[in-house]
């Protein structure tokens, strides 16, 4: 089979199998099995596809087809401008945790007159997503990133290494307090944070590609899926500098919840909740007074 027979076929098996957007699928998966980019299949549009190569894309297509994330099966996921490697110890990174970033891009330019933090907090870092677009885009200078799990820290290595930014970016593996995986006298000028926000009942009600794949640990937050926000709230305040901003991701029914959380706590001198691109809910915002 030709590589531009095999997208056409391969285009309507996904579409069978009502994969939103089939012919991309396609072309990632058979560009991937040639070695190529996506858009070069054009070039090689003629080309033979030989045996061996099409026993791997059937197996490519297999786990597709089983709901496997498409970024675990190609290895990497693109956060704001960097390619990050990612695994299913890792969360998929999400559009909506880039724009996280935008948000404390504005707070450092409005707060701190485009001064640069000079050391965050990036509490369960998975790939390391936040930290290294923290770093890369120059707004903070240095960061400590914590995670329950040693499998994503591994993840998180393998991406600082690969960016160049090792000695910018502290990884350390934390327990369920982990607050207590820092010195007595850290301080940070922010902390970030993408929890885990997904309550009980609706951990249950995700689609499969989620549920079935993605780390549950990174996803579960208990009963009203603010167990890890909590710890946040109550915590950071010691942690913070005076002025430093607690910048968390939350879920979309959960910005009532949080905003009161954290509006209780006369730590805080400013408090607010930004909505993502879709109108929902998202993110959080507090500052130390």
């Amino acid at each position: 089979m030709i590589c531009r027979a095999a997208v056409d076929s391969l285009t309507t098996e996904l579409g069978a199998a009502g994969f939103e957007s089939p012919r991309i699928e396609a072309e990632r998966l058979v560009a991937m099995t040639l070695g190529v980019r996506r858009h070069e299949l054009y070039v090689h549009s003629e080309i033979r596809i030989e045996p061996a190569e099409a026993t791997r894309l059937s197996s490519l297509v297999r786990r597709r087809v089983a709901g496997e994330p498409l970024q675990y099966i190609e290895g990497s996921a693109p956060f704001r401008e960097l390619e990050l490697s990612v695994n299913s110890a890792v969360l998929v990174p999400r559009p909506e945790t880039e724009q996280l970033v935008d948000h404390v891009a504005s707070w450092i330019q409005s707060k701190r007159g485009g001064l640069r933090v000079e050391c965050a907090l990036d509490v369960g870092t998975g790939s390391g997503a936040l930290a290294l677009a923290l770093i890369s885009e120059h707004l903070v200078r240095s960061i400590v990133a914590v995670d329950l799990s040693e499998s994503a820290l591994g993840v998180a290595a393998s991406n600082v290494r690969a960016l160049g930014l090792t000695g910018r970016i502290q990884l350390r593996q934390c327990g369920a307090d982990f607050w207590a995986e820092l010195g007595p006298d850290e301080r940070f000028g922010l902390i970030v944070s993408n929890p885990p926000y997904v309550t009980d009942a609706e951990l249950e009600c995700l689609p499969d590609e989620v549920r079935c794949h993605e780390p549950r640990a990174a996803l579960a937050g208990g009963p009203d899926g603010l167990d890890i926000i909590r710890q946040l709230s109550a915590g950071a305040p010691d942690r913070l500098e005076p002025a430093g901003a607690l910048f968390v991701e939350i879920g979309a029914e959960q910005g009532s919840a949080v905003y009161s959380l954290l509006k209780a706590d006369d730590r805080w001198s400013e408090v607010r909740v930004y909505k993502d691109l879709c109108e929902r809910d998202r993110f959080a915002v507090a500052v130390r007074r």
